[in-house]
């Protein structure tokens, strides 16, 4: 994540406004390539593409979590909750799927996470499409 954060910067003068959506876009091609292209080549470019993708959507969403507080003290606070948000979601993927698997009956599938979580993936880049134009998803002149 260290090499993607200083390329950041040139990667968001070169893609300007999609910048989040081409992040996002990776994310969901990366998932496609696990569950479509099943070879040991296209697992190492898929997980290359999936960390490219989040690599650049993560500091994103660090700068949006200092600029809605009100007060710079309050700024570290700010990125305590993102954290924990991070980190809760990273803990609760591996429930969420296992609760995917009991309703939709794939104990036994091996690539059904791939496909649990691509689908997920879609419906948020759908999301980040219709929203691009908002503060969440948006990204201002003030970013490249």
């Amino acid at each position: 994540m260290f090499v993607i954060g200083l390329a950041l910067t040139p990667c968001m003068k070169v893609f300007r406004k999609t910048t989040f959506i081409i992040a996002t876009a990776m994310i969901v091609a990366s998932f496609a390539m696990y569950v479509f292209i099943p070879s040991f080549a296209s697992y190492i470019i898929a997980s290359a593409l999936c960390g490219l993708g989040n690599g650049i959507a993560q500091p994103i969403f660090y700068t949006k979590a200092t600029e809605v507080v009100t007060t710079q003290s309050k700024s570290t606070l700010s990125l305590a909750y993102l954290q924990v948000a991070n980190y809760l979601a990273i803990s609760l993927v591996p429930v969420i799927v296992g609760a995917g698997r009991a309703i939709f009956n794939q104990h036994t599938s091996t690539i059904f996470p791939f496909v649990f979580i691509g689908i997920a993936s879609a419906i948020v880049f759908v999301f980040v499409v219709i929203r691009t134009r908002h503060f969440v998803f948006g990204m201002s002149k003030n970013y490249y």
